[in-house]
């Protein structure tokens, strides 16, 4: 059974061309292309499909005639579908009845706020990939095979990334495609999250930083054989950011993924998709989380954290984890000193900290390796940062390890809900 795309048109000249970019597209993917007009006129719910139609003018002749005319054009399999109500609720009511795998929009920029254009709602209310076509004939000649495409992946650590990069890697089996996949952060946020120094430019990482989210990213999906990877340090808003690429690297299609969250979220901490929808040059796709994403490939630990206090449970923790080290990974064995001592008092408890951590058993045979780390802070945030700094892979802790509470509640609780690698709580063993 073929798949279905859709296109929304105006039925004005300003719509024929994308049209025609859309009907080559379906054609090529073996597609059948959806022709959708919504009609606004306030009647149109109660007329549609009767004899009073009329009443609507020549709408459905209309666009009856353009699916015609871009059937015997491109010899795509074109099918007309009349719609009633307002755009963007119309349209995704025949996304999701068509169960379309993507949705072409022409450059329907308006004036006004980035959140009242239609492009921006649709990418956000629609159940399927939205691409907004504009300079369709760079998306042209890729599809003629006259040139590759150049492709700008915008990403992140979360679900939304791996859609977007799903998305980019079916778009490849249609024509040659360059594929630059680009992570935009602030130095600063990612120093914070790391407990790190503050950087000494406010637009540029240290190496420790970098080598670390460069291993965040990696872990969740290695780069593809031909594609290619940056981390953008920058001030900027991750659309200003992915704009500005766009303007300067001869960019001709910009994807990102879609959160589709609420109006209130959009709100407080603003989208990167409708401020790229609003103010991109090229075609934007914008990718659902959840409706293309491919699960990231789940590899053994190489690199394990363990949490210790020295209690029981701490060392049934350091027993599992040091079985689950292959040959070649690596142990993090961290402890977290309380974040409040006295001057006196914190000498001698370093010290001895640290000789009862180092003195802890460890099997390096297969060339495994150990990394002792002594921390002083709130512990979980302590647990955290290592853990993004280290690359680890595992995170274990015991569940009941008391030296780790802390004022906030149970340590294992707050890293297993906040961490962004798997987390393995190990009960004490039984006496």
């Amino acid at each position: 059974m073929a798949t279905t795309i859709v296109f929304s048109t105006t039925l004005t000249a300003h719509d024929a061309p994308p049209a025609e970019f859309a009907a080559i597209w379906a054609r090529k993917a073996g597609a059948v292309l959806r022709l959708v007009h919504v009609c606004e006129d306030a009647r149109a719910p109660a007329v549609l499909g009767t004899s009073e139609e009329g009443l609507l003018g020549d709408v459905r002749a209309r666009l009856e005639a353009e699916a015609g005319r871009l059937r015997t054009l491109t010899e795509a399999d074109v099918q007309p579908y009349l719609a009633a109500g307002t755009p963007v609720p119309a349209l995704a009511e025949v996304a999701e009845l068509e169960q379309a795998e993507l949705v072409f929009l022409g450059d329907v920029r308006r004036a006004g706020g980035l959140l009242d254009s239609t492009a921006a709602r649709a990418s956000r209310a629609l159940p399927a990939p939205v691409v907004v076509l504009r300079a369709h004939q760079r998306l042209t000649a890729w599809l003629n095979g006259s040139r590759p495409l150049r492709v700008l992946v915008g990403i992140d650590l979360g679900l939304a990334s791996d859609a977007a990069r799903a998305w980019t890697a079916r778009l490849t089996q249609l024509g040659p495609c360059e594929v630059h996949l680009v992570h935009v952060c602030e130095p600063a946020a990612v120093h914070e999250r790391l407990h790190l120094p503050p950087p000494s430019d406010e637009r540029s990482l240290s190496d420790e930083a970098r080598l670390a989210l460069e291993r965040e990213l990696d872990r969740r999906s290695p780069v593809p054989a031909g594609w290619s990877r940056r981390v953008l340090a920058t001030v900027e808003g991750g659309e200003t950011a992915l704009v500005r690429l766009a303007h300067l690297e001869d960019v001709d299609l910009v994807v990102v993924g879609q959160r589709q969250r609420s109006w209130l979220d959009r709100l407080w901490t603003g989208s990167v998709s409708a401020g790229l929808v609003s103010d991109c040059p090229v075609s934007v796709a914008t990718i659902p989380c959840g409706r293309v994403a491919d699960a990231p490939v789940t590899r053994a630990p190489t690199v394990i954290l363990t949490a210790v206090d020295f209690s029981p449970a701490a060392t049934e923790a350091l027993r599992q984890s040091s079985g689950l080290v292959p040959p070649g990974g690596a142990l993090h064995l961290v402890h977290v000193l309380p974040p409040t001592m006295s001057p006196d008092a914190a000498v001698h408890v370093r010290a001895e900290a640290w000789r009862r951590l180092t003195a802890l058993p460890f099997d390096a045979a297969g060339g495994r390796t150990v990394h002792h780390h002594l921390l002083e802070g709130d512990a979980a945030a302590q647990v955290l940062a290592l853990a993004a700094r280290c690359g680890a892979e595992l995170v274990v802790l015991g569940t009941s390890q008391q030296g780790l509470a802390g004022l906030l509640g149970s340590v294992s609780r707050k890293v297993s809900e906040q961490s962004r690698v798997p987390v393995l709580l190990v009960p004490a063993a039984s006496p």
